[in-house]
């Protein structure tokens, strides 16, 4: 499930490799990286799931800090 390529922040040089590592893919490998991060973007960031884990943060934090209270 290859969506992308990470590298550390400030890091020119991995930043380098991994654009040079896209340069050499083909059009399909391209498409088919697009399609995953598209898929992956679709399934870990939708709004509904963005508040369910805030949600339970919340509720983490809260539980934690003795503060319960009705949300």
């Amino acid at each position: 499930n290859n969506s992308g390529a990470l590298f550390p922040a400030g890091r020119s040089g991995e930043l380098k490799k991994a654009l040079e590592q896209f340069l050499v893919l083909s059009q399909g490998e391209r498409e088919a990286m697009g399609n995953n991060a598209r898929k992956r973007v679709i399934e870990e960031y939708d709004w509904e799931r963005v508040v369910d884990k805030l949600e339970a943060i919340y509720y983490q934090i809260m539980t934690d800090t003795g503060n319960q209270k009705k949300l």
